[in-house]
């Protein structure tokens, strides 16, 4: 179908570039034929088909080597850059647990890092005050991504800090359009992540200070004045 196709059409065409490739190409065959048992179709499958049969293949692999999981996230991250807000929205409990689970217990992998990370992003940015006024275990399942992606800023490995930087700058710059509980969420973490790094500097450790104030240049014109200047002081 048109629209799969095109969704996954990276991972067909370079399915022999590299392991990673042919790992997610092997998956996606596998969550495939999960779709095609359940809907009796032969393809052309909605996004939202991927997603929940991608979730379930995430709950069984919960023991799966890095390898494995990385090729999901970087399938799971082309699935949620196409889902709807709604469902996303609608399944952040599932998602930010996944999430969470992966940034704990692969971050030595730097492959599944990154693309959990880049997951986390699309995830976190369609969050409204609506969602964090609800007060239950979604929002704080999504807290916990959300500070699980604030850690990763000040990752030593370039290309995982990297990933980290731009998704908080953008979350950041977006809660800071509106005021509300998901500015005052965010911001916090923010906060507590860059005040924890900057007291903990000394001349000899200063490293991740020094990628917090390269964070904190990204995002100083869009937080508040008040926050900024205590970040400063530190």
């Amino acid at each position: 179908g048109m629209a799969t196709d095109v969704l996954f059409y990276e991972v067909v065409s370079k399915r022999e570039a590299n392991e990673r490739m042919r790992q997610a190409y092997v998956i996606l065959d596998s969550i495939k034929k999960v779709i095609a048992s359940k809907t009796g179709k032969k393809d052309d499958y909605p996004v939202i088909a991927y997603f929940g049969a991608m979730m379930s293949f995430l709950e069984k692999q919960q023991e799966a080597d890095s390898s494995v999981v990385a090729a999901c996230m970087y399938l799971l991250n082309i699935i949620l850059k196409n889902l709807s807000r709604g469902v996303i929205v609608s399944r952040n409990d599932n998602i930010s647990q996944v999430l969470v689970r992966v940034l704990t217990n692969h971050k030595e992998d730097k492959q599944a890092c990154r693309w959990a990370l880049e997951c986390a992003m699309h995830t976190l940015q369609v969050l409204d005050n609506k969602f964090w006024r609800a007060k239950n275990s979604a929002t704080k399942n999504a807290l916990n991504l959300v500070q699980a992606l604030m850690l990763f800023t000040t990752d030593l490995r370039p290309r995982v800090r990297k990933t980290a930087h731009e998704g908080v700058s953008e979350l950041v710059r977006n809660v800071c359009e509106t005021t509300g509980p998901a500015q005052t969420i965010v911001l916090a973490s923010f906060h507590r992540v860059l005040m924890h790094e900057l007291e903990q500097c000394t001349p000899k450790e200063c490293q991740e200070a020094m990628y917090a104030c390269g964070l904190l240049q990204k995002v100083i014109l869009y937080i508040p004045a008040k926050l900024a200047r205590e970040l400063l002081k530190a």
